[in-house]
């Protein structure tokens, strides 16, 4: 096996190899950009780890990096790594009470500070006990400034190498349900996901990455930093949310992630904005379809993208084929925060509608019942101070997914569900609801969709409406929303048939509780609030029931 190197073994060979060479870029607004080369971001990364080390905190002290995503985010967390101790993300998006356990809870000794959502209600959340250093861009208040400590301190001359079974990080999962757990992952972990993700991958210092996603989440972190600090690449940074398309136009990246809603999101718009049956016209006629998918590809960002990725929720084939159409193959990876993201990849246009194949020295394997159990020098060293909890998400060396499996024909892996998500109905019959939402997710009226039924003759589905179904009339909603139900119906068992459609009248946001930073249902949450009512809308004589 090839020896493992360090990410910031990684930092010091472009520093001295590459030192001239962009490595991040920051937008200022206005079309502007700021640029970082390999020595400007290394300089800054010596300076920081001289300042921390200042602090003479205990050897692998745990230091928090709660900021939506920047040049400094990523700078913080290899000053971290530099000066000896362990880093841990937070979602920007999180509420007081969650960041205030995860500070208790990881032991915290200081916190890097940048743009997050709702400062004002989260600010008291910080101790005033705790290190605060802000980042250049910053939401408000002025702690310890960046800037200020880059003017005082002395870059560190030496370049430490931390041994690989250091603890590196420490990911707090984004909580379906319940506080979210502390998920310990060492050097060798990192490094070694790294260097053989990348004999399957081949990313190179040409690749340009776009980097939205929180880097709180394992796999924008894996992907965009640690990718781009192992291949050389260039990653260039969101300016907010709502420049997102406008951003994602102007970079135009050669490695681009998206979650399956964004993915679903850019079909929608595109859709919309033609219509289905032009738009499969414009697609199929040979002269003009090259020209047109062109034209497609360059509006939404992605005229020059080579690696297509998709994770973290499952995505429907009719997606995976739609774009499969304008010439982008999207990679399907499947993972979890406890194995790095490191775990199956579907590179095979053949096989879509399976997740694909184990990466290398990734063993596989199913229980019983189904369950995916994954086993590789990637899975975590365990849960933070959870014990219990640590050990019964192992067998032996495998990491218990939590995910429902079956291994298809082809001898590709095919996931079929969540093993809690699962419901039984009254009729004493399990119905896995992901596969079911994915085909009502189709419909450009639909925004978001949660199948429930536990306890009911049949499932009911909970709509809610993308902006271009708020515009439509009842009357049509309800008669297009019917005819999808029966033509989805036709194609499941009977105890798996939708029986009532509700369309809710308010959203589902990460603000209400209802998703997580990574933009998955919290069905326990949306089950606890609407619960009450399912009775009632199940037993409503008409098959589309709105809201009251």
């Amino acid at each position: 096996m090839v020896a493992l190197k360090s990410p910031l073994e990684m930092l010091y060979r472009w520093e001295k190899e590459t030192p001239n060479k962009t490595y991040m870029r920051q937008p200022l607004g206005g079309g502007q950009w700021q640029e970082y080369t390999w020595k400007e971001v290394a300089t800054e990364v010596r300076k920081m780890a001289a300042f921390i080390k200042s602090q003479n905190y205990p050897p692998s002290s745990k230091i928090v990096i709660y900021s939506k995503n920047a040049c400094h985010w990523m700078m913080a967390d290899l000053a971290i790594w530099m000066s000896g101790h362990i880093s841990v993300p937070i979602y920007p998006m999180i509420d007081g009470p969650t960041l205030k356990h995860i500070i208790e809870h990881s032991e915290a000794k200081m916190v890097f500070v940048g743009r997050v959502d709702y400062w004002d209600d989260v600010r008291e959340s910080l101790s005033d006990d705790i290190l605060k250093v802000t980042f250049p861009i910053h939401t408000a208040d002025v702690f310890v400034a960046w800037d200020d400590i880059l003017e005082k301190y002395e870059p560190l001359k030496e370049s430490p190498i931390r041994p690989q079974d250091d603890v590196a990080t420490i990911i707090y999962t984004s909580g379906t349900t319940g506080w979210p757990k502390g998920v310990v992952h060492s050097f060798e972990g990192v490094s070694f996901a790294a260097q053989n993700a990348l004999k399957v991958i081949p990313l190179s210092g040409k690749d340009q990455f776009f980097s939205y996603l929180p880097l709180a989440h394992v796999a924008e972190r894996v992907l965009v930093e640690i990718g781009c600090l192992y291949s050389n690449g260039v990653v260039s940074f969101i300016e907010s949310k709502e420049r997102f398309m406008e951003n994602l136009k102007e970079i135009q990246p050669t490695v681009f992630l998206a979650v399956p809603f964004v993915w679903s999101t850019i079909v929608k718009k595109v859709t919309l904005k033609f219509g289905e049956e032009k738009l499969k016209k414009l697609l199929k006629f040979p002269l003009i379809s090259g020209v047109f998918k062109n034209l497609i590809k360059k509006a939404v960002g992605l005229s020059r993208v080579e690696y297509a990725f998709t994770g973290a929720a499952p995505i429907s084939r009719e997606v995976l084929e739609w774009f499969d159409v304008l010439g982008i193959k999207i990679i399907e990876v499947y993972g979890m925060t406890e194995n790095l993201a490191y775990g199956v990849i579907n590179l095979e246009r053949e096989y879509f509608g399976s997740v694909g194949m184990p990466f290398p020295h990734v063993n596989l394997k199913l229980t019983e019942e189904g369950e995916v159990l994954i086993s590789s020098p990637t899975n975590m060293k365990s849960y933070f101070k959870e014990p219990e909890k640590t050990q019964e998400s192992f067998d032996k060396n495998f990491f218990r997914t939590g995910d429902m499996g079956v291994i298809n024909d082809h001898g590709r892996l095919e996931i079929v569900g969540r093993v809690k998500e699962n419901f039984k109905t009254s009729k004493g019959l399990y119905i896995s609801p992901n596969p079911i939402e994915l085909k009502f997710s189709q419909n450009p009226l639909v925004d978001m969709i949660c199948l429930v039924g536990a306890g009911l003759p049949q499932p009911i589905a909970l709509i809610v409406l993308s902006e271009e179904g708020k515009k439509m009339e009842k009357n049509f909603l309800c008669d297009s929303f019917f005819k999808q139900k029966e033509f989805i119906n036709k194609g499941l068992l009977k105890h798996e048939r939708v029986e009532k459609i509700v369309i809710l009248n308010e959203p589902w946001t990460v603000d209400n509780g209802k998703l997580t930073p990574t933009l998955k249902l919290k069905r326990h949450n949306i089950e606890k609030d609407l619960t009450p009512f399912f009775n009632k809308w199940f037993k409503d004589k008409e098959p589309i029931v709105w809201q009251s």
